[in-house]
């Protein structure tokens, strides 16, 4: 009698849990969309990426290389930024909330820079229009000197285009491991120009894991 009642409480639970409806799991990557986010102007036009992590935004340096306003877009919300912090041979910025508001900790830094073949993911906003668009691919070289600023980066080959700059490179673990600097037109570093030229050769920059981990000390 004891083991037929147990038979049909398993039976009972087995039917439940195949009835009920479930979530589609989130991936681990696809959980960095919630802290990646939108740099824009006054009106509302986005023009750069950038990415929430330890409470703070990073972005590129060179998005923010003007005396326009920055406004954020993140998590439903909108808010005026100010830089904190920046690298410009590295082409990095931390940016903070005006009024002082805090900022989740947002993705996690990675340990171990990538090395050769490894995947990586990017997130950003392609030409500003293509928001929170997502690309794939390797790396084809994980340190490389001397980038669009003199800085340190690794080459990928993730499409990305004007737009992207600023945005999180993820490691398989959806950790940070480089942001989007500049992609490589002709032989020639270039961040907006390669934009107008509508063009992406797969041969693409991002700022190297060890100056993030400085400028976020």
């Amino acid at each position: 009698m004891k083991k037929l009642l147990a038979v049909l409480l398993l039976a009972g639970a087995c039917a439940t849990t195949t009835g009920a409806k479930r979530e589609a799991p989130v991936s681990t990557v696809g959980r960095a969309f919630h802290s990646t986010v939108t740099l824009e102007n006054s009106i509302g036009k986005v023009f750069c990426s950038g990415v929430i992590v330890e409470g703070v935004v990073l972005t590129a340096w060179h998005c923010t290389d003007h005396d326009m306003t920055i406004f954020i877009g993140s998590l439903g919300t909108r808010w005026e930024a100010k830089r904190f912090r920046v690298d410009r041979k590295n082409d990095l910025a931390v940016l903070v909330p005006v009024d002082g508001r805090d900022l989740p900790r947002g993705v996690k830094l990675a340990r171990k820079a990538p090395t050769w073949a490894d995947d990586v993911w990017v997130i950003g906003h392609p030409l500003g229009e293509y928001e929170y668009s997502i690309t794939k691919g390797i790396v084809s070289h994980p340190r490389r000197e001397h980038g669009i600023f003199n800085g340190l980066w690794f080459q990928h080959d993730a499409a990305t285009l004007g737009g992207n700059s600023g945005g999180p490179v993820l490691n398989k673990r959806g950790q940070l491991v480089g942001i989007t600097s500049f992609g490589v037109l002709n032989g020639v570093y270039c961040v907006a120009a390669c934009a107008g030229v509508y063009q992406d050769t797969h041969l693409a920059g991002a700022v190297h894991l060890d100056p993030i981990r400085s400028i976020l000390r």
